[in-house]
């Protein structure tokens, strides 16, 4: 189970909630169980990690990661490096789930669709002592074969990791890293980085 704890969202001025795969909220109706669930599949959820990306991309995130930054110097400067994604994520993942609910407040408006309320004051974090090893399971046993570029036969940046393996390897092929934009190099390393953390949490987010 995965620990989170919720503060100041609209009714709801405190509650501390036991995350576990099937989770049911019960109560009267205003209680803040819809928002609660929403604010929730936000974090976690696509839409989450496609807004962290962005803000990280654009120096709006208050972690650097100082090693996802080391091993992208090393790619530019050599070409290809084998980043221990599983040392990585032992080190960050609670940081970086925590990293992505700080930013909340700041697009649940746009998630919610709404301008009537105020999220400033919303808080929530995550604590994932009962679920950090369950969460670095799933991220060795994950796959990734990817590249960026035009087709396969001309791709600029590959994405490698194998079952069971604790590195995910980046590697180019020739001097093509010279033919790719600086923002695209980033979006597609750090995405492939953060996407591993993300869906360690949950695989499928459904609410009900």
């Amino acid at each position: 189970s995965m620990k989170v704890t919720i503060q100041n969202l609209g009714i709801l001025q405190h509650a501390e909630i036991e995350l576990k795969p099937l989770t049911v909220f019960i109560g009267l109706n205003g209680t803040g169980k819809t928002w609660t669930a929403h604010t929730l599949s936000a974090i976690l959820g696509p839409y989450g990690y496609s807004k962290y990306l962005k803000a990280y991309l654009t120096g709006k995130v208050a972690q650097t990661y100082p090693p996802l930054q080391t091993a992208m110097t090393q790619l530019l400067e050599q070409g290809s490096i084998q980043l221990d994604i599983l040392q990585f994520a032992n080190d960050y993942l609670e940081t970086y789930i925590n990293d992505v609910a700080r930013l909340a407040p700041t697009w649940m408006r746009s998630f919610l669709a709404t301008n009537r309320v105020n999220f400033d004051q919303l808080q929530v974090s995550f604590q994932l002592a009962a679920t950090k090893a369950e969460c670095l399971a799933k991220i060795k046993t994950a796959t990734i074969d990817r590249q960026l570029g035009v087709g396969r036969d001309k791709a600029l940046l590959h994405a490698l990791k194998e079952a069971d393996n604790a590195t995910i390897h980046f590697y180019s092929e020739g001097d093509s890293l010279e033919k790719l934009p600086l923002k695209a190099f980033k979006l597609f390393v750090a995405g492939e980085v953060f996407k591993l953390f993300h869906q360690s949490f949950f695989t499928g987010l459904y609410v009900l």
